[in-house]
């Protein structure tokens, strides 16, 4: 534990796109001691404290893997005031082993929560409820399920297995609270686990080193660039290949040099950021009811923005005057529509552009999401007697 008056020790275990990553940084400006254990969100090799990468996809990489973690368990995952992990399967084993690590982590730290940000058993059983009011998502539409879920039965059902199970219900019932990133991910675990333990923090995004620039979209001598940036193996859970398509044939019914597609996949965070900046309109997910880590990067460097954005979001936050994304169908034909609209609504266009980075400052800083998610735990460790 910390020994400074009012300076907490932290560790943020696991990570998915940098999120706990610029949590920690904005802890940090707050004053406090943090600690990222994480795999570097795989490819996108985002910043970290201590690598828990596993070395190979072999038995004797997971192996290797398992014999780090049990000695950092040992040696170093104790001691803090909170402890935070992203994922009941935080560790790159099994769900069984993780199971095991995280019982021993709780047991030697002051506090233990779930930051969630990612699927999981719960999230899983929450996307497949027809009452639910996430009542379309990656795993089901409103017609029935999703073509992630046809596609992948096997996936489905792995998630739904009782060894998942097992592992996401000891980290929603056993943790001192779940503070979730999204409001999807905040309906999950209230359903799960109740109000009194459930929080929301939002997303994190790394500030820019200066104000975007908001072009004039209507004096343009170039193409406008429709961004798709995306994971190889995620085409199908984010709806990106209906979105490639919808932007294709939107172009192909413009005049010639209207606008251009751009696709970048798999690079690293830094690289996907860079050829963001050069984009005019960035085309996010279909799935989702809120704007996520590549939609706020997006908005933040004064991009009009295709993603997730439905009232329950808005209304959810408080907001009532910013709205600076296309709240995106998952239809193709409706893809098509609100992408052309937007393409020859060029006054639009420079609205969404300039409340991005607005929105984004609001809600979505560093200081400002870590500020929540350290609200959360004091309150949850106060009222816990911890």
């Amino acid at each position: 534990m910390s020994s400074v008056p009012g300076k907490l020790k932290i560790l943020l275990l696991g990570d998915y796109s940098g999120c706990h990553a610029v949590i920690a940084r904005g802890l940090r400006e707050l004053g406090h001691e943090v600690t990222v254990a994480s795999a570097g969100s795989t490819f996108q090799s985002t910043s970290r404290d201590i690598d828990l990468r596993r070395p190979s996809d072999s038995k004797l990489g997971g192996l290797r893997l398992w014999l780090k973690a049990r000695k950092l368990t040992a040696r170093d995952f104790k001691g803090y005031d909170i402890v935070a992990i992203n994922n009941p399967l935080c560790f790159d084993f099994k769900p069984q082993r993780n199971l095991d690590l995280l019982r021993k982590i709780r047991r030697q730290n002051r506090s233990f929560f779930l930051t969630s940000m990612g699927t999981d058993y719960a999230y899983i059983k929450e996307c497949l409820d027809p009452l639910s009011e996430l009542e379309y998502n990656e795993w089901r539409l409103r017609e029935g399920p999703s073509p992630l879920a046809r596609a992948y039965p096997e996936i489905l059902a792995e998630w739904q297995s009782e060894a998942h199970k097992a592992a996401a219900l000891n980290a929603y019932e056993e943790s001192n609270g779940v503070l979730a990133v999204l409001y999807e991910y905040y309906v999950t675990a209230l359903h799960r686990i109740g109000r009194g333990k459930t929080g929301y923090c939002g997303i994190p995004v790394m500030p820019l080193a200066k104000k975007p620039a908001i072009p004039d979209f209507g004096a343009l001598k170039r193409p406008i660039n429709i961004f798709l940036g995306r994971h190889s193996a995620r085409k199908i859970e984010k709806g990106t290949d209906i979105l490639a398509d919808a932007a294709t044939k939107v172009i192909m019914k413009l005049p010639k040099g209207r606008a251009k597609l751009t696709i970048v996949e798999d690079v690293s965070q830094q690289e996907y950021y860079r050829r963001m900046d050069e984009a005019d309109v960035v085309l996010d997910q279909i799935y989702s009811h809120t704007p996520a880590t590549n939609a706020l990067a997006a908005m933040a460097r004064g991009k009009a923005v295709l993603s997730g954005g439905e009232e329950d979001f808005y209304n959810f936050i408080g907001e009532k005057i910013l709205r600076p994304i296309v709240n995106v169908s998952y239809r193709l034909e409706e893809i098509e529509e609100q992408l052309g609209r937007l393409i020859s609504n060029l006054s639009e266009m420079s609205r969404m552009a300039e409340q991005g980075p607005l929105f984004v400052e609001k809600y979505h800083t560093p200081q400002v999401v870590a500020g929540k998610a350290l609200d959360f735990w004091q309150r949850q460790m106060e009222n816990q007697g911890l």
